[in-house]
């Protein structure tokens, strides 16, 4: 299914948040950002399938060539193992798969964004459970944000 993403900034109808990349949900009937549509199809159970790698049940990241499913984690693992997708990472310069890029086009590892994003103020929001302004870890299903604090803690629960 195509669909057609806007490139100029819009505003998502789930969290609010204006942001390039944004279409429009047939299913919902509003703009919607690529982060809430991968959350919601996460959540839809409907969009499912058992992964050809670990054989769970959980949404599709991408297939094989010859169509079968992978889920998100096996993918990432694979990835992340892959070293054929490893560059020297522009910041700690070590050999790593890459988790962005600087607007010139380097590579940044998963540690050294992880490091950039929590140091960064401009990516802190209110968290919905502490009132803290903080990095966020996650979000709830109304798009509200969690700090990694937080998170944890909900976890350990």
């Amino acid at each position: 299914m195509k669909r057609n993403w806007h490139w100029q900034q819009q505003r998502c109808g789930v969290c609010g948040r204006r942001k390039k990349g944004v279409a429009q949900n047939r299913k919902m009937g509003q703009l919607i950002c690529r982060a809430c549509y991968m959350q919601a199809r996460n959540h839809d159970k409907s969009t499912h399938e058992p992964c050809s790698l670990c054989e769970e049940v959980k949404s599709v990241a991408t297939r094989t060539k010859d169509g079968k499913s992978i889920c998100p984690v096996c993918y990432k693992r694979a990835r992340y193992h892959d070293k054929s997708t490893h560059e020297p990472c522009s910041l700690c310069r070590r050999d790593k798969s890459v988790a962005a890029r600087t607007k010139d086009g380097k590579s940044i590892c998963p540690m050294c964004y992880q490091r950039a994003r929590y140091h960064d103020k401009s990516t802190h929001e209110p968290c919905s459970l502490c009132r803290r302004d903080k990095s966020v870890a996650t979000r709830t299903k109304d798009g509200k944000s969690i700090c990694p604090m937080c998170y944890q803690r909900q976890r350990r629960i």
